[in-house]
């Protein structure tokens, strides 16, 4: 007869052997997982933790002609674990919710201008959605080393749009690749278009224009969410650290600086400002790039009821003024407008501008290949 404590003594031993095998297990797993991240690396969609979510939650069905499309309770259902994720959105009514200073990529610190937090490393993308404003759709943001939920991994995966890299070095500016050390500088100032919002850090004009010439160094001071005197009060402070070293700025003057503010929001002042800034340093040569939205561009097909441009001014004084006090100052003057309107007439079709915009105003990656050729290099 086996006693009581024999049969104790070998409940333990299958419970020691049983917890051994699952801690077996789960090391394997573990191991595995890491040896696809670095196999996939940047590619959560790789990752086996969420191919055994999607063995488990199949993906939603992707038909030949169209893409899916997020609905607004599919993504406001999400803000919940986005928030605990620290996953920020723009361009959505709930905005304030998700956008708090640990998610933020700008600060502003008292009556200093606004500024880009140094040691960024996010994702960006846009969700392809019907429900907001067509043509500025929501935007998701989140720290490269974040451990999403699968919930919101499967989301992004589904309705995701270029998915891109967005990275600040020790300064505040976003990184320019490839990485060039040089004494000639080349500034490129403004707002969030000159900083290249929604596209990757090797996509910017700053990127783009450095893979054509590696004789100069191009620093991009561009901010998303500037105005004119937040753009100004940064290339004041990038002047201290590069005093001596620049050669050329390209102001990239968007066509919402145009809107009343306290400061800098006339054509008069911002090139006043310029030429001030080129003679206390040396003659910098300047180029100034204006970025009209696409509701100026081709308002045939963006003019229309239920979007913002709907009843945009049409800032056509401004815009001349803003060309003519550029070219009497001796700036070199580019439009993307006319950049938009040559890529119409080559293509033969209106809709051809939209491929030089990610959205409203953004540049596409191919956008700034086509404005950078209008761009001096040196």
């Amino acid at each position: 007869m086996v006693s009581r404590n024999t049969k104790n003594v070998g409940m333990r031993q299958i419970l020691v052997a049983a917890t051994g095998f699952a801690i077996i297990i789960v090391a394997a797993i573990l191991l595995t997982e890491g040896l696809f991240s670095i196999v996939s690396w940047q590619k959560f969609d790789q990752s086996l933790i969420f191919r055994l979510y999607r063995m488990a939650v199949p993906a939603r069905h992707v038909s030949e002609s169209a893409l899916p499309i997020a609905t607004r309770s599919e993504i406001e259902a999400l803000i919940p674990e986005m928030l605990d994720a620290g996953v920020g959105m723009g361009n959505v009514p709930f905005k304030s919710e998700l956008v708090y200073d640990a998610v933020a990529i700008n600060t502003r610190d008292g009556d200093e201008c606004l500024e880009q937090k140094p040691g960024l490393a996010k994702y960006t993308t846009y969700v392809r959605t019907g429900d907001y404003d067509r043509f500025d759709p929501p935007s998701v943001f989140y720290d490269r080393n974040a451990e999403l939920p699968p919930s919101i991994q499967d989301f992004i995966y589904t309705y995701g749009v270029n998915v891109s890299e967005f990275t600040t070095n020790a300064n505040g500016e976003r990184i320019t690749l490839p990485a060039v050390t040089a004494e000639r500088k080349i500034l490129i100032a403004g707002d969030s278009v000159a900083v290249g919002s929604m596209i990757d850090d090797a996509e910017t004009i700053a990127s783009q224009l450095q893979r054509r010439n590696a004789a100069v160094q191009y620093v991009n001071l561009g901010m998303n969410g500037a105005t004119g005197a937040d753009a100004i009060c940064n290339l004041q402070k990038a002047a201290e650290r590069y005093r001596g070293q620049i050669v050329r700025v390209i102001y990239v003057y968007c066509e919402n600086d145009f809107e009343p503010a306290d400061t800098f929001s006339t054509p008069e002042e911002v090139v006043a400002w310029l030429k001030e800034f080129s003679a206390d340093n040396g003659g910098v040569e300047i180029t100034i790039v204006f970025a009209p939205y696409i509701y100026n561009i081709i308002p045939q097909l963006t003019r229309f009821e239920g979007t913002r441009g709907a009843g945009r001014e049409l800032f056509l004084d401004e815009t001349r003024r803003l060309a003519r006090l550029a070219q009497e100052a001796g700036f070199d003057y580019v439009s993307i407008g006319d950049v938009a309107m040559q890529e119409s007439q080559q293509r033969g079709t209106d809709f051809a501008v939209f491929a030089l915009f990610v959205d409203h105003a953004h540049l596409s990656a191919y956008g700034v290949s086509r404005l950078i050729e209008r761009l001096p290099v040196n």
